[in-house]
């Protein structure tokens, strides 16, 4: 019974969290715009003026102050109302989605869960193995960093670990 109502309950949510991604996208672009036109005020008296005139908001003062001050990139990291509550739907969803799996998994033969238990193991051993081992430059002898764009050598690109243009 209770796989049946989490799965109903996960399928009930998707709509509103579909709902809630397309509002934070909406507002991720409004607020790459709004940043964009916001670069234009290079100094605190700049800022200033735009505020007397009525150009941006108090808000919107304070964190171009904080900018200059801090030199942070304006309003990327703030979280809104919305990107939070998505981020609250999502992890609910997620916690049902696990709550199924072990459901289903404890429904399963003692055998069947022995295979899958092992399995996973097996899996995460390999994958230990594979982040272990150490990528070396063949020409330099040094054992190459995440990115070959850390480095100098061109020699290591085809060696390089991660996803960049660069990557295996």
């Amino acid at each position: 019974m209770g796989i049946r109502a989490n799965k109903e309950v996960l399928r009930r949510l998707e709509t509103p969290i579909k709902r809630l991604r397309e509002k934070v996208e909406r507002e991720r672009t409004d607020r790459a715009v709004r940043r964009q036109a916001l670069r234009e005020y290079k100094t605190e008296s700049e800022i200033m003026d735009a505020y007397g005139w009525g150009q941006i908001t108090d808000d919107e003062r304070r964190e171009l102050l904080d900018g200059l001050e801090g030199d942070r990139i304006y309003v990327e990291e703030k979280p809104t109302v919305s990107s939070e509550a998505l981020m609250v739907l999502e992890d609910f969803a997620s916690r049902l989605r696990r709550e199924i799996d072990s459901f289903q998994f404890d429904l399963l033969p003692t055998k069947e869960q022995d295979r899958i238990l092992r399995e996973r193991e097996e899996r995460l051993e390999k994958e230990k193995k594979r982040r272990q081992r150490k990528r070396i430059c063949k020409t330099h002898n040094e054992k190459l960093p995440y990115c070959r764009q850390t480095t100098g050598y061109d020699c290591c690109k085809e060696y390089c670990a991660c996803s960049c243009k660069y990557g295996d």
